[in-house]
């Protein structure tokens, strides 16, 4: 199947989101085995032998046009990172925010 057939025929693009969702499902159970603040990106070797999630990526992408994996990665990739970078940010704000709160309170007493 062409990729611009597979674009077009709804029950092709069924099967490959499908197996999108599989393999971002297996990464997500890898990422919290491994502490949530790992990335898998893009340019991982996804194919390495010993990858955890080899099986749904081949599914992945012999169910996908190559030009979908790649946008489905790199936006996953971005995805994942604004998730990092929000946690960072949140816990930087927090920390100060407690760090303002104990300054205050040792100026009132």
């Amino acid at each position: 199947t062409s990729p611009v057939d597979m674009a077009v025929n709804k029950e092709s693009r069924l099967r490959c989101w499908e197996a999108r969702d599989a393999f971002s499902n297996c990464l997500d159970e890898v990422e919290q085995r491994v502490g949530s603040s790992y990335v898998f990106p893009a340019s991982y070797a996804f194919e390495a032998e010993r990858f955890p999630c080899k099986e749904f990526r081949e599914k992945y992408k012999s169910l996908c046009p190559s030009s979908w994996v790649a946008h489905f990665d790199k936006a996953r990739e971005a995805a994942r990172k604004k998730e990092i970078m929000n946690a960072i940010v949140n816990a930087r704000n927090a920390a100060a925010a407690a760090a303002f709160e104990a300054s205050n309170s040792a100026k009132q007493s």
